[in-house]
């Protein structure tokens, strides 16, 4: 059952994300970690990475998520620094438990924790379920806790207000209005800046475990009838974001977009 949580989770790590806004990129799995397990080897079920910054041990229970799994986390987090992948070298950790079941115990816990790289931070409970009449199966996630601190921000652009996520989408959405005959490639050169870069793509060239990083069902079509995409996935430091956005001109004038 395990396996094939965590084959779930590999191919769809859109579960893993607590807010839409953040979709963590898994690093690797079954992981040997020394003196885990109150000095005893363990064995790391998912490795991953929410934001540049922030990593995170996945800890899956076939089943119940008590306070022995709780446990278990924590002293992987205590050890985390036997941890010998680069990509997390200056990373801080999080935990993530997922099961199907969860104590009350341990969701007090979770409830209590604020973001410490000692402690587990929060829990997934998958369940699955079948329709009857079409049978096919449904997962569903709920979480518990949290890995970052929501970020609220509001940006004012083109006479309304949009979260970080969807101002992308209006960026993209205006220019292709007030430039009507703007092919994509000239597209693409308006997001050349390293931060903008994955802006948009084809929708031909999005593979299926990149979908859940773009607005799939919001596809723009140019006038040669080329469909884009716009990315959903823009993580932290979004300040910078906008700062880069600023410097685009569309005829001849900087977009103009302010934090509310």
């Amino acid at each position: 059952m395990e396996l094939v949580m965590e084959s779930f989770l590999v191919e769809n790590p859109a579960v893993l994300s607590f807010d839409g806004d953040v979709i963590p990129e898994v690093l690797d799995y079954e992981i040997p970690l020394s003196n885990g397990r109150n000095n005893k080897n363990g064995r790391i079920d998912i490795l991953a990475k929410y934001t540049d910054k922030l990593a995170a041990i996945i800890e899956l229970k076939k089943g119940l998520i008590d306070i022995e799994a709780y446990n278990q986390l924590k002293d992987y987090l205590e050890n985390r620094n036997n941890i010998t992948d680069e990509r997390v070298k200056d990373c801080k950790f999080i935990g993530v438990l997922v099961g199907t079941q969860i104590t009350k115990e341990v969701e007090e816990l979770l409830s209590n924790e604020k973001r410490n790289s000692n402690l587990p931070n929060a829990a997934i409970i998958l369940n699955r379920y079948k329709n009857q009449q079409t049978n096919q199966f449904f997962i569903t996630a709920e979480h518990y806790g949290r890995i970052t601190e929501r970020d609220t921000s509001t940006y004012w652009f083109n006479g309304d207000n949009y979260n970080k996520r969807n101002l992308i989408l209006a960026v993209v959405k205006y220019i292709v209005q007030i430039e009507p005959k703007i092919s994509f490639e000239n597209l693409k050169n308006m997001f050349s800046d390293k931060l903008l870069n994955k802006t948009i793509k084809k929708f031909e060239e999005i593979s299926e475990s990149t979908r859940n990083k773009y607005f799939i069902n919001d596809e723009q079509k140019l006038f040669d009838g080329t469909k884009i995409v716009v990315c959903s996935d823009w993580g932290t430091d979004f300040d910078k974001v906008v700062d880069a956005l600023r410097k685009i001109k569309v005829k001849e004038t900087n977009l103009k977009i302010y934090k509310q």
